[in-house]
């Protein structure tokens, strides 16, 4: 084998050594940009099975399923009541706005007096084309 030949095998073992690497390092980072979002909450449940076991064991001595079903039942019922009620405050209050403004009473009401003095104090906020005060 000559030198050209010898060059050109080695050139193209090395083009496939490095499009193999890139094509290895994008699927990587790929896949960490579909773990990465999880890392997060799931660090937060070790932390928290950690910090509330001693508490499971004491309360349910022998009956570690029990303990972690009134756990999770309890933790369910924390974090969905709650937003049970947030999401039907804010669909009530859709329905109800959307009642007036198909009935024509939807009125949104004049600002403060006090808001109109905005203006003075913040340069572009207030009425339109009113002169910036003198510093």
């Amino acid at each position: 084998m000559d030198t050209q030949e010898s060059q050109d095998f080695f050139l193209k073992r090395v083009t496939a050594a490095t499009i193999r690497v890139v094509v290895l390092g994008a699927w990587i980072a790929w896949c960490a940009q579909i773990v990465l979002p999880f890392v997060v909450p799931v660090l937060w449940g070790g932390i928290i099975a950690t910090a509330i076991y001693p508490l499971v064991r004491r309360s349910f001595p022998g009956r570690a399923g029990l303990g972690a079903a009134v756990f999770g039942v309890t933790s369910f019922v924390l974090v969905v009541g709650p937003a049970y009620l947030f999401f039907d405050s804010v669909i009530t209050f859709i329905m109800q706005v959307g009642r007036q403004w198909t009935r024509g009473e939807l009125q949104i009401p004049a600002p403060p007096l006090c808001a109109l003095d905005v203006g003075r104090s913040h340069p572009g906020i207030g009425r339109r084309g009113a002169p910036a005060p003198a510093p």
